[in-house]
């Protein structure tokens, strides 16, 4: 395995950071360069050490796949926490578990509601005393005794929860000397992420892993996947998975920039496929790769670029690997086994 190169996933974005106006993320609607990735991550990781949080602490985010993730995923690292991303779709009382297990001492949320799902409704019924609660801030829940602190984006005046603009601003008086040393200090044994497992058979159990494993597994998928600086890798997994990180990390090690999409709806995916003339794709799954067989517009969008799909074709109906073949022959076609933890 490749370990060249920084070792923390902090470091890691500070270093690519001198990338500029290179598109790091895209999602539809919303572009971010490396620079403004970077300078955003800081602001995230700045709050969190206003809010108190210190090296080892766990900061939990609750979102569907966006920018904010992935720009509070990174602060929450250079600021020395532990990441736990919370699976968009649990209940509360898969909430209410794995807040209290995960020893969870703060946890960002978006608090807008998209018609899907309002997470601050579900996690006022995953957290009853949080009713009684005045400020999000400095919290004392029986039920998450470790949780010091609940953030919402997109919504004030929630009783219990603290605004985001209000967090975000009280770090912006850090300074940044403070946070640089913060970055610096991090050591790649450290845990940086605590994933959830599906729990099949009993809860869900959280996996701790190092910003040495996550970095060297996005390093050598990376290599593995030919993937070289300017490339533009597409993946429609959410972000709370490992199948969403671990490539998101392996692309920015690379220089690269990672394309999503928040919910997956094939003509969008096709769209962004395209426009954004991806050079990888990540579909792996079979829902996702009849759906985009089956639309409509399949057999008229330009998918001449994708070098490499991770399409799992071993495993996929013989339909799905005639089409998929007819569509990119150019591509290289591969499947791809791996674990949470």
């Amino acid at each position: 395995m490749d370990h060249a190169g920084p070792q923390t996933l902090g470091a890691l974005l500070a270093t690519r950071s001198a990338l500029g106006d290179a598109d790091a993320l895209v999602l539809p609607g919303r572009r971010v360069g490396y620079g403004d990735l970077n300078a955003a991550a800081r602001r995230w990781a700045k709050a969190f050490m206003a809010l108190g949080i210190v090296p080892g602490d766990h900061v939990g985010l609750l979102f569907n796949t966006c920018t904010t993730f992935v720009e509070a995923m990174f602060g929450a690292a250079m600021a020395g926490a532990a990441v736990v991303p919370c699976n968009a779709r649990y209940q509360p009382a898969e909430l209410a578990y794995l807040i209290e297990n995960a020893d969870i001492a703060a946890l960002v949320t978006d608090g807008a509601p998209d018609g899907a799902v309002d997470f601050l409704s579900r996690l006022r019924l995953a957290l009853p005393t949080l009713a009684a609660a005045g400020a999000g801030v400095g919290l004392h829940l029986p039920e998450a005794p470790r949780l010091r602190a609940l953030v919402a984006t997109g919504r004030v005046g929630e009783r219990g929860v603290a605004a985001a603009e209000d967090i975000l601003a009280a770090g912006d008086r850090v300074p940044d000397d403070d946070l640089d040393a913060r970055i610096a200090a991090v050591q790649p044994e450290q845990t940086a992420i605590i994933l959830y497992t599906s729990g099949t058979t009993a809860n869900p159990k959280g996996c701790l892993i190092t910003h040495r494993a996550m970095i060297g597994n996005a390093r050598a998928l990376a290599k593995r996947y030919g993937i070289d600086a300017g490339d533009r890798f597409w993946s429609p997994l959410p972000m709370f998975h490992i199948a969403g990180i671990l490539p998101l990390t392996g692309a920015i090690e690379r220089c690269a920039a990672y394309l999503t999409i928040p919910n997956f709806e094939a003509g969008m995916a096709l769209d962004m496929l395209s426009r954004e003339r991806a050079t990888h794709a990540y579909p792996c799954f079979v829902t996702i790769m009849q759906d985009l067989i089956n639309h409509p517009r399949f057999g008229d969008v330009d998918l001449s670029r994708v070098r490499l799909m991770n399409s799992n074709l071993a495993v996929q109906p013989p339909w799905i690997a005639d089409a998929i073949a007819k569509a990119m022959p150019q591509a290289v076609q591969v499947g791809t086994y791996g674990l949470t933890e």
